[in-house]
């Protein structure tokens, strides 16, 4: 609880930092409003609330964290971005109305199922889609480690134990 509260007061201090920021440009309005949408998910579950609130902050949150990536990126598109996710808040709440449970516990309906796909189809779009713009911007990013990362490096020379013994220290 101790660490759920310190996270929950750095999150909204972070919020309230960023406030000034918010005129620079979209790139910090995203961020802030993921910053926010975080915050208030953890607020949300700290408190008695609806099971459905916490999903459809996180929907939320996964919009405007891919609209922030995409901004930084200068790939993908708002319109797309948005019907999805409009799209999925309200195949969301359909189905949230039409059960009477959305919890994953105990014998789950048809309904809650296709609650639960729906939910992480989306973030798996989202995961998918934030893949690609980093795939496309990686071959313009500088050469070094962020690049190529470890994999372009021979293994022997990376990992073997004559490498690690012949450093100095």
């Amino acid at each position: 609880m101790i660490l759920s509260v310190t996270l929950l007061g750095l999150l909204w201090g972070v919020v309230v930092a960023r406030v000034p920021t918010l005129w620079r440009d979209p790139r910090q309005r995203a961020f802030w409003a993921v910053v926010v949408l975080l915050a208030l998910i953890k607020t949300v579950v700290l408190l008695p609330h609806p099971a459905i609130l916490p999903n459809l902050l996180g929907v939320l949150t996964a919009y405007f964290l891919l609209r922030f990536l995409s901004l930084l990126t200068g790939r993908g598109t708002q319109r797309w971005h948005l019907a999805l996710t409009a799209a999925v808040l309200a195949a969301l709440l359909v189905l949230a109305a039409l059960t009477d449970d959305v919890t994953l516990t105990g014998d789950l309906s048809a309904l809650t199922v296709a609650y639960w796909i729906v939910l992480e189809g989306f973030l798996g779009a989202v995961l998918v889609t934030t893949a690609r713009m980093f795939w496309a911007v990686a071959p313009d990013a500088p050469a070094g480690l962020p690049a190529s990362g470890c994999a372009r490096s021979p293994p022997a020379a990376r990992w073997s134990r004559s490498t690690r013994r012949s450093r100095p220290g």
